[in-house]
């Protein structure tokens, strides 16, 4: 039946909804979910500037040191600054390698020293590092994956 058909079939109390060459009533109708926007992990806190300060469950304690003698210091890591991505982080971490990459995303979007981030990651307790990588994810997100 044509779309013009069914209009003039319709009263004005139907709905009538056409889904391609298929012709649904609105009482059959399946209410189909979009795709969610992602959120930030429970202990993420969204700052005004757009950054996000994730807080961790265990802290992690590294020890830095500019080199050539210089005085080993600890730095005990709480939380982590994350920061949106720009054109060169997303160059960065794409042409990292493939196990690296959510160390060097994490590193770009923290703006720490990537050597830093790698030995803290590699001490992060897996939920910790796994909410880092969100955090990196939730500013990657282009919206609904329908387009509209």
């Amino acid at each position: 039946m044509s779309l013009k058909k069914m209009q003039a079939q319709a009263s004005d109390d139907d709905v009538v909804v056409v889904i391609g060459d298929t012709t649904v009533a609105e009482d059959e109708l399946v209410a189909v979910e979009e795709d969610a926007a992602p959120e930030l992990p429970k202990r993420a806190q969204l700052q005004p500037d757009g950054s996000v300060i994730l807080t961790f469950r265990f802290p992690r304690m590294v020890k830095r040191s500019a080199g050539n003698g210089a005085a080993v210091r600890e730095e005990t890591f709480e939380q982590l600054h994350l920061h949106r991505l720009n054109g060169a982080d997303m160059r960065a971490i794409s042409t990292a390698v493939e196990g690296s990459r959510a160390v060097v995303a994490i590193a770009k979007s923290s703006r720490l020293h990537e050597a830093v981030i790698k030995v803290l990651y590699d001490k992060l307790d897996g939920a910790d590092a796994n909410a880092a990588s969100e955090v990196v994810g939730y500013f990657l997100d282009t919206g609904r994956k329908t387009g509209r």
